[in-house]
Parts: C-alpha cells; structure tokens; sequence
C-alpha cells in the first residue's frame, strides 16, 4: 500500500490548522491595526492536506478490495500524479504458488491496442505514415484498396475477423505472425463487413493489421519497435510483446479459468501469434508509467494525443466513442479515456479521468468477471458523493498562493 491507513491520529489538529488559516485569510485576524497581509501555505503542509482526503478514499478502496477476496491481481489508483492506492492480491502461477507483485507482467488483452495505435503516431510524426495512406501502400498484397490507416485505428474499416481465418484455415504447428494472418487475408479474401468508412465495428483485425504496418514502415519487428521506442525511453522494464510464433513462453503471471474450487491454467491458441490487438505485457508500475507519459505529452505532441482522444465521426454527424486506441466516455467526471481486455484467462483495464488526472489500472489474471463492478465504485470513492464541506475546504487549500 503507497498510502498509509492511519489517518485519524492528527486528523482533527490538522483541520483545526486548516480552519484556522482559512479564517485569517478570509477574517483579517491578524490584529485590528495591522493591515491584512496574503496568507501563504507551504507546499508541504498542502501536501498533507491532500493527503488527508487521499487516506479517507484509500480506507474505502482497501475495504472494497476486502470484500472481494476473490479477486485474483493487482490495482493501483492514482490523483494528481500520485498513486495513493496500489495492491496486489493473490497468485501469477497458482501451482507453484508464486505470488503476484507490482512488477509481476500481465497479459494486457485488447488494453495492447493503445500501445499499438501510440507506435502509429509515432511513425505518423516522423513522417513515415500518415493516417490517410491505405494499407496497400505498405502491403501491396493486402485484398481490401480503400481501408485507410485511419480506418484502422478508428475501427471503421469494415475488416473481417481474423480469428476465423487462423482457426479454419491456418494448417501450420505454429500459431501465425502479423505478416502470416495478412498472407491469409490476401488468399482467402473474406468479405468486408461494410464499406470502408461507413460504420463502426470493433475488430481486433484493425489492429493486427497496425501491428504489420509498424513492422513494414519501421522495417523493424513489431516487439522491437516498441521495446525501443516505448518501454525504453519510459522505464517499462518489466514489459514486453509476446508472440507464441516464436515459440517460447511468457514470462509473468499466467492465465486461469474456474475449474471446480480451484483454478486451471489455460493453454495457449492459434490466435497467440498475432499482436497488436493483444500481445504485450505489462506490469502494474509499468502502466502507470505509461500512464504518466501520456498526461505529459512524452512520446507524441499534445495535438497527436488530442486528436487521438477524440471520437470517430460518422457521416459528419454520428459521433462515436472511440478514438485511436481508446474508447471514451464523457459524463459527470469529464472526460473519460479508457480501455478494458479480456484474452485466455486475463481481464484488465486502463481508466483515465484527463480532467481530474487521475487513473485506476486494474489486472486480473483469471477469468473471473467483477472488474467493470469495481472500476465503478472506485468511481464513486473519487469522484461521486463528496461531502460538500469537505469539497469545500479542497477547493480552498487548492486557491491558496
């Protein structure tokens, strides 16, 4: 745990201070002669004022996270760029009973697709891609002439589903790479579901495909491009991408379905070759990293991020809440940025609140549901139900020089 649980001790002196202070201020009672002055409270003791308000929403969270001892993971939730809750719970590998850490890397499921679409912009910076080209441009095999980059990030390409075609088609003992799946979409020829730009449907085909044209512009592998452009430059070390073509085996926690009262790992599928809809792994401090660079505009420009963050438009019209890699949401805590996943025995998620800079990071290396359920009431420990003189008294602390 970063926050401690111990708050009460202290509690009523340091309001007691606050209050004070704010009276001063407000009051003038520095003395009936002397003329009021500006009040200044040091950065530290804002700090623990701050503080006061984080341990109050930790003890709810820690209770939360109690009742729920089935909850196989780790959770971390952070305000303001500083994470004031962060747990880990449970086994990475029940059998050898190898217990989870905060650097312990999980399968990140469909929360890879943000990885995928930031190795996108980057290449969109540096000039090697734009989001108009088609993808025959890098592929010139590729079946489908009018799908855009864009297309492909937005998930308006109309693409078919590739899972289908490496269960019922792919014949060889290993699962498929990127560029193996885009040689059965060249032969195969399955039909698009829509005219390109037409609609919206979510396929992880999207972002498979991406994940080659990273490969071909960068003319590096789609592991080593964001190793070195992405994990390296922010500190990630305890990440990385995973494809079962190359046939070793993760390192991290493994995944698990419910199997009577117990757990049973669950084998690897012809679909483990391809990345980039899912494939990377992560730990818990790594995300947060991520998390961080992306309120700091570390790896692309902020007008990237900002268009990356903004929904896909229909028809100039019909809005919908997707952006590159992120799907969005705006309601009464802002603007909301966040994905979930869910892949052989892993449901995770990344919810980022942009307005109030705060995040909850959640990995679960089994197949047990609960995670959206705990995402929600975590949501309201932050951000629903504040008492009023309490958000108040924030309010004022924040005002002060």
């Amino acid at each position: 745990m970063v926050m401690h649980r111990n708050f009460r001790r202290g509690f009523a002196l340091l309001l007691a201070v606050v209050m004070v202070l704010l009276m001063w201020k407000d009051y003038g009672l520095q003395g009936a002669t002397t003329p009021p002055t500006k009040t200044t409270i040091p950065e530290d003791l804002k700090m623990d004022i701050r503080s006061l308000f984080y341990v109050q929403k930790v003890e709810k969270i820690d209770s939360l996270m109690n009742a729920r001892p089935w909850f196989n993971g780790a959770l971390l939730v952070a305000v303001k760029g500083v994470p004031i809750f962060s747990e880990t719970y449970g086994y990475a590998d029940f059998r050898r009973r190898r217990t989870i850490t905060e650097n312990t890397p999980f399968q990140l499921a469909s929360v890879s697709k943000q990885f995928t679409a930031m190795a996108i912009m980057m290449l969109k910076e540096q000039g090697k891609v734009a989001y108009e080209d088609t993808v025959q441009r890098f592929i010139p095999s590729f079946p489908y002439k009018d799908v855009t980059v864009r297309m492909l990030l937005n998930h308006s390409a109309g693409m078919p589903n590739y899972f289908w075609l490496t269960e019922h088609k792919w014949t060889q003992p290993t699962p498929p790479s990127n560029q193996q799946v885009m040689e059965l979409l060249a032969r195969e020829e399955p039909s698009l579901y829509f005219r390109p730009g037409s609609r919206f449907n979510y396929s992880n085909t999207n972002y498979v495909v991406l994940a080659a044209i990273v490969e071909k512009a960068s003319h590096m592998s789609f592991g080593k491009f964001i190793e070195e452009y992405i994990f390296q430059p922010l500190g990630m070390n305890n990440s990385y991408v995973y494809s079962a073509t190359y046939g070793h085996e993760p390192m991290g926690a493994k995944g698990y379905r419910r199997y009577g009262r117990g757990y049973r790992e669950i084998p690897g599928t012809v679909n483990d070759g391809a990345v980039g809809d899912k494939g990377i792994y992560a730990s818990l401090v790594d995300l947060f990293k991520w998390d961080q660079a992306l309120y700091a505009n570390v790896l692309v420009q902020e007008e990237t991020l900002k268009e990356a963050f903004s929904p896909l438009v229909l028809h100039d019209k019909y809005a919908m809440r997707y952006g590159f890699g992120f799907r969005l949401q705006q309601d009464e805590m802002g603007h909301v940025v966040y994905h979930n996943g869910k892949w052989n025995g892993f449901r995770t998620g990344i919810h980022r609140y942009v307005d109030e800079k705060a995040t909850v990071i959640i990995l679960n290396n089994t197949n047990k549901p609960g995670n959206t359920r705990i995402i929600n009431e975590i949501e309201d420990i932050l951000f629903r139900n504040r008492p009023p003189e309490l958000a108040a008294l924030e309010e004022s602390i924040e005002n002060f020089s």
